[in-house]
């Protein structure tokens, strides 16, 4: 295959395979101060939105990225805003592949790529870590085509956008430091200096180099915020990629710089997972610079095969992810977000007071249900890291004292992921009461309170409380789908109970709905049963 039809290709599956829907946790959050940014057409530094940290300062450290996606978003809707974390993404990866290949052969570049590819999908999302990636890869190839005011103008944008500039700014500042130590010029020494003060150039100064830290001591409790264990494939992914950079610089005696980069940056991607493909990202052009000796060998004896084999790969890996319903779709992903509770908690005549909300959910609440409900907190950790986060934690498993937590911050209604502890709790709680569940989010009201509201009295997300009444489990399940017609456990749980009744028309017609929704997985045992009682199946 040509290169530049290989190069084609692998731009082609790039784009295909990151273009997914926008769920990301946060997407509301930066929606929200996107907007504000460019009504207010200045920079928040105090909290408006929540009721536990009002007035607190903060820092929107990712303020320039915030009024990017708000603009898309004005322009474009929610497909331009996979579209654009689609382009960030592949962006990265095209990027590096022109620092790579200088002077070697590409595909050696593109294998390497692939090889790190998983870990990219493994943290991929709508939010401005993707934009990071892309800045990452362009300051890489300004490293190696010896660029120097470029790649302090670059740090300046890049400190604005988001804070994986203090990787930048490391970076810059140890291949000058190199450059120095082999040619004792002054100037490569001024030139690493400047790398360490141009991210400055951002709203808030020094203290952006410190709040990076600030956020990772408050968000230790995420799942991207710890390391890969041995039992996750990345973990292993990132391994093997380490193991064959170390062995071609014991066998090729590389400078100290080189073992100060691999040493640096191996503890990076092992301290946590949303670091692992940035530390892979900057070891790609050290990869590719010790196997380009060798290389020329091992693609002559892989002959022709090799530009077959990574179209294959390429080819493979993007039908994976179509497959999986995990690529070539644009818009918003409903799974991950309360976007159907968060309208029923917006209805006029719905719910009335403070809401404590899933950490999770409090990005979306802040785009879709602000100002007429403040957030007990959302993804800015580092605003909540003082008791908040400790709080919502608490009470969301339920641990002793949650009922003294609520009380205190006055909070009348309850809007967690209904996998939670204190989702089963409050199910039986005698001073709450359910008003809405479905796949992903449960509310609860506490009692008399939003009068207006009303309750659900059999149905619950583990089931009717009594199998006897099926008729008002049937009616209910029924108003719970009109408020929330992609809820696909509502159809499923419809179809059993229509079966049960004996109305098998209606039973198949809630099964085909619930079967083109694409659930995850195939449901539950007693789902498949009913499916194939059906015929369906």
């Amino acid at each position: 295959m040509p290169r530049p039809a290989l190069f084609a290709l692998l731009a082609a599956c790039l784009l295909a395979l990151f273009s997914c829907p926008a769920g990301s946790y946060d997407l509301g959050l930066h929606l929200r101060l996107g907007e504000e940014i460019a009504l207010a057409g200045s920079i928040p530094r105090t909290d408006l939105h929540s009721y536990t940290a009002q007035g607190a300062p903060f820092l929107a450290h990712e303020w320039l990225c915030q009024l990017l996606f708000h603009a898309v978003h004005r322009a474009f809707g929610m497909s331009g805003i996979s579209l654009l974390a689609a382009a960030g993404a592949a962006a990265a990866f095209l990027l590096l592949l022109t620092a790579l290949d200088r002077g070697t052969d590409r595909r050696l570049g593109i294998l390497i790529l692939l090889g790190i590819l998983p870990l990219a999908l493994s943290h991929f999302g709508a939010r401005p870590h993707v934009l990071g990636w892309a800045v990452l890869a362009l300051f890489l190839t300004g490293l190696a085509r010896g660029w120097r005011w470029r790649l302090l103008l670059l740090l300046g944008l890049w400190a604005n956008l988001h804070g994986s500039v203090l990787l930048g700014m490391g970076l810059g500042a140890l291949h000058f430091l190199e450059r120095f130590a082999a040619s004792r010029r002054r100037d490569e020494l001024a030139w690493g200096l400047a790398c360490l003060a141009a991210p400055l150039a951002n709203p808030y100064g020094i203290r952006l180099y410190t709040h990076v830290f600030e956020i990772r001591g408050a968000a230790a409790f995420l799942t991207e915020w710890k390391p890969w264990t041995p039992g996750d494939a990345y973990f292993w992914i990132w391994t093997a990629f380490l193991l064959l950079l170390a062995g071609r610089l014991l066998r090729t005696r590389g400078t100290l710089f080189d073992a100060i980069r691999l040493l640096a940056l191996a503890v990076l991607g092992y301290s946590a997972r949303r670091h692992t493909l940035l530390a892979a990202l900057c070891l790609a052009p050290l990869q590719a610079r010790l196997w380009a000796p060798v290389w020329p060998l091992l693609a002559t004896r892989l002959g022709r095969w090799l530009d077959a084999a990574l179209a294959g790969i390429l080819l493979l890996g993007l039908a994976h992810q179509v497959r999986g319903h995990h690529a070539g779709r644009l818009g918003l992903d409903t799974r991950p977000l309360p976007v159907a509770a968060t309208e029923f908690l917006m209805r006029p005549d719905g719910i009335e007071g403070r809401v404590f909300n899933d950490y999770n959910f409090g990005g979306w609440m802040l785009w879709r249900a602000w100002p007429r409900f403040q957030v007990f907190l959302d993804g800015r950790t580092d605003l909540y890291r003082r008791g908040p986060i400790a709080e919502c934690l608490a009470v969301s498993r339920a641990e002793p004292g949650w009922e003294a937590l609520l009380a205190h911050y006055r909070i009348s209604t309850v809007f967690v992921r209904k996998d939670r502890p204190l989702a089963r709790v409050l199910r039986d709680h005698p001073g709450w009461e359910l008003a809405y569940f479905d796949d992903l989010a449960v509310i609860y009201v506490a009692r008399g309170t939003s009068p207006q509201v009303p309750r659900l009295r059999v149905a619950t997300p583990w089931g009717p409380r009594d199998p006897g009444r099926l008729a008002e489990y049937r009616d209910e399940l029924s108003t719970l789908l009109a408020w929330n017609e992609e809820a696909a456990d509502h159809r499923i749980n419809l179809a059993l109970v229509l079966e049960r009744l004996g109305d098998l028309e209606g039973a198949r017609r809630e099964a085909a709905r619930y079967l083109s929704l694409g659930p995850e997985g195939d449901g539950s045992p007693e789902a498949d049963a009913l499916l194939a009682r059906l015929g369906l199946r």
